[in-house]
């Protein structure tokens, strides 16, 4: 019988702090989960509004950067993106000086929402 080698492999101090940062998150979720209720927003949809709402004005970043700042996948971002500008949350413009660029900027709607 092959048995998990996770008490030997990881220090019990780093076990401890892992699993205390997971019920603190757990909590922390759970005191959101109404506020994000009340505005229709998913948590990821309130990191990438978040992350755009602490990006210097006009509160605009590319998708590659809004990727670097929060832990979501290529495809998930995509799609939040697209639930953002259809709802008002965000604009995409094209950039003048790169045409494969299309920067996400927090409308006024999403800056409310955010705030």
């Amino acid at each position: 019988m092959k048995t998990h080698e996770w008490d030997s492999a990881h220090d019990p101090a780093v076990a401890s702090l892992f699993l205390a940062l997971q019920w603190a998150q757990g909590r922390s979720l759970e005191v959101m989960q109404p506020v994000l209720g009340k505005f229709g927003l998913s948590l990821a949809e309130f990191d990438v509004l978040a992350t755009l709402r602490n990006a210097p004005p006009p509160h605009e970043m590319t998708p590659s950067q809004i990727q670097d700042e929060v832990v979501i996948t290529s495809g998930g971002l995509t799609k939040i993106m697209s639930q953002l500008t259809t709802r008002g949350l965000v604009e995409r413009r094209q950039n003048q000086d790169d045409l494969r660029i299309k920067p996400v900027r927090l409308s006024a709607a999403g800056k409310q929402t955010i705030e």
